[in-house]
């Protein structure tokens, strides 16, 4: 019997290789290959590369804050006090503002590139951030008439 932890062959060592497979995952991705966020907060409108992401109010208020705060990890309490402020909400109503974020911005829990999950306690947002001087310049350069008006609320 292995006494975890211990100097079997497959406690620590299986651990130990599990770790290094699962940071070189995440490591072998360049942001520099992805399309950077950019929000522009006056508008409510948010952009993976060159084009806009429809999300709803409260989906744009989930990402806003998550790119406030890159590579750091926000609790789900402080995102649904953020977010939802005096409102009772569940769990459940942040799980799908984080799953409409993936499908709009392509990602996935399973290999995030932009939003990590990290279990029981929150998420952290991992993708490329355009700066706002990119944002403004990009503003500008687009077609009002190319339908990347606000959804409908």
């Amino acid at each position: 019997m292995a006494v975890v932890g211990g100097p079997s062959s497959v406690g620590r060592g299986g651990i130990e290789r599990r770790a290094e497979r699962a940071s070189s995952h995440v490591s072998a991705r360049r942001p520099g290959d992805l399309p950077a966020v950019r929000i522009e907060p006056e508008k409510e409108w948010a952009w993976c590369g060159e084009q806009r992401l429809l999300l709803s109010p409260r989906t744009f208020a989930v990402l806003r804050h998550l790119v406030e705060h890159p590579n750091r990890l926000i609790m789900k309490e402080d995102l649904l006090a953020s977010v939802w402020r005096d409102t009772i909400v569940s769990d459940a109503a942040l799980a799908t503002c984080i799953r409409d974020l993936r499908k709009a911005l392509g990602d996935s829990s399973g290999a995030p590139r932009y939003i990590q999950t990290v279990h029981r306690r929150g998420f952290r947002f991992i993708g490329p951030i355009a700066s706002l001087t990119a944002a403004v310049s990009a503003a500008g350069a687009g077609d009002p008439g190319s339908g990347a008006h606000e959804q409908g609320r």
